[in-house]
């Protein structure tokens, strides 16, 4: 709820959004925006003279304007793509590090995708460092998903041949896209691979049932336990790890 959103994200400090770096958090300091609620306060017109489309992008983000429904086609045009992006909260410096964020942002798109009825075939995965310092890398897999870990597979192997680590990793993102209305049935294979990802899928299904009625923290990944300092609070209710859900049209 919109109640529910301000009294989780309001309070956190304005350069926990992403895209917000040490000159843009200048810049809001000089006009007395120290928070998320500050910004999402602050007169939208003035916030676009200061900042231009950015000031404006980041606006909407503080006021969870991103995070609305995705619409059907006919309801207002035909999504391109789901993701979320994330500023941790703490320096990422390890590939342990990378693969746990990326399992749990990966965790939060899948089931944004199975929860519109959709599954895609091209991944991103962003990488910003220390230095805010950004870059995007894709690739497109064999058939279009929906699968937790598939996405988080591909995430992390596109980070592994591209990242060099001379710096630490301060924002991480995955996207998906190339989508298509979720696959219901294919032809099984000699080696029972489809099958086994229905499976997967089934289990998946029921996790976000579990979820819905008892809430997300009943059932989380094992690794997640081992570093409270990123995965102590929840990725999609705004305080597991500050996030910046994207639907675009």
């Amino acid at each position: 709820s919109e109640a529910n959103f301000r009294e989780r994200i309001w309070g956190l400090d304005v350069g926990d959004l992403l895209y917000v770096g040490r000159a843009t958090r200048a810049k809001f300091a000089r006009v007395g925006i120290y928070t998320i609620g500050d910004l999402a306060r602050f007169d939208r017109k003035l916030l676009g003279n200061l900042l231009g489309k950015h000031g404006t992008m980041l606006w909407a983000f503080a006021n969870g304007l991103d995070a609305s429904p995705v619409a059907l086609a006919t309801e207002g045009g035909t999504i391109k793509s789901v993701g979320n992006s994330t500023t941790t909260p703490r320096d990422l410096t390890c590939e342990e590090d990378i693969k746990l964020v990326l399992y749990a942002i990966a965790d939060a798109v899948a089931g944004r995708l199975r929860k519109h009825g959709l599954a895609g075939r091209t991944i991103s995965v962003s990488i910003r460092d220390c230095d805010l310092f950004t870059f995007e890398r894709q690739r497109k897999i064999n058939h279009p998903t929906q699968l937790s870990g598939e996405i988080a597979e591909t995430a992390l192997f596109l980070f592994r041949e591209n990242y060099t680590w001379m710096k630490s990793v301060r924002a991480l993102g995955i996207q998906v896209s190339d989508l298509t209305q979720e696959v219901t049935c294919e032809q099984l294979d000699i080696f029972g691979e489809v099958y086994r990802r229905m499976k997967k899928g089934e289990i998946e299904r029921a996790i976000d049932t579990i979820r819905s009625r008892y809430g997300h923290d009943t059932v989380l990944r094992a690794a997640m336990m081992k570093m409270p300092d990123l995965t102590g609070i929840h990725l999609t209710q705004g305080n597991f790890m500050h996030a910046t859900p994207i639907v675009r049209n």
